[in-house]
C-alpha cells in the first residue's frame, strides 16, 4: 500500500496559506514537530494511554519526554 500524504512541512504550508490556525496530532511526530516550529499554529498532541500514565507519574518524566 502506498503513501501518498504531503510531507509535514508541506502539510504546514497549506494550513498557513489556508488559515488555520489548529492542529492535532495523533501520535508525537519529530519532524511535524519542527515544522511547526515559529508558525503560531496551536497544536493539540494525543499521548497514548500506557505514556500518559508515564508522564502523569512526575513532572520529571514530562520534562524528559
Amino acid at each position: 500500500m502506498g503513501n501518498n500524504l504531503p510531507p509535514p512541512a508541506e502539510v504546514i504550508d497549506i494550513y498557513r496559506s489556508k488559515g488555520i490556525q489548529q492542529m492535532r496530532l495523533y501520535a508525537p511526530n519529530e519532524t511535524a514537530l519542527r515544522a511547526l516550529g515559529g508558525t503560531n499554529i496551536k497544536l493539540l498532541l494525543d499521548v497514548s494511554n500506557p505514556k500518559l500514565e508515564y508522564l502523569a507519574a512526575s513532572q520529571a518524566n514530562a520534562d524528559r519526554w
